[in-house]
């Protein structure tokens, strides 16, 4: 997955996600999520300077609020 994307698209863009934020202070189970989405970011800036393109992380607020298949817009 990591060479999917800055293989066919210029600009990557990924939610600036904390995942403290979303799991509340939970045991090891937030640790984990943490870690895995660290891991995501940190490959995904790897291979976008790889192959010379951008990472942008935005705001993840109000980011998913149309669905990907119908684009029906939640309010």
């Amino acid at each position: 997955m990591g060479e999917h994307f800055p293989e066919k698209y210029d600009v990557v863009v990924m939610g600036d996600v904390q995942v403290k934020e979303l799991v509340g202070r939970s045991s090891r189970r937030m640790r984990l999520r943490d870690v895995a989405f660290h891991e995501l970011e940190t490959v995904l800036k790897y291979q976008v300077e790889k192959y010379g393109k951008e990472l942008v992380l935005v705001e993840p607020s109000c980011t998913s609020k149309a669905c990907a298949r119908c684009v029906h817009v939640k309010d």
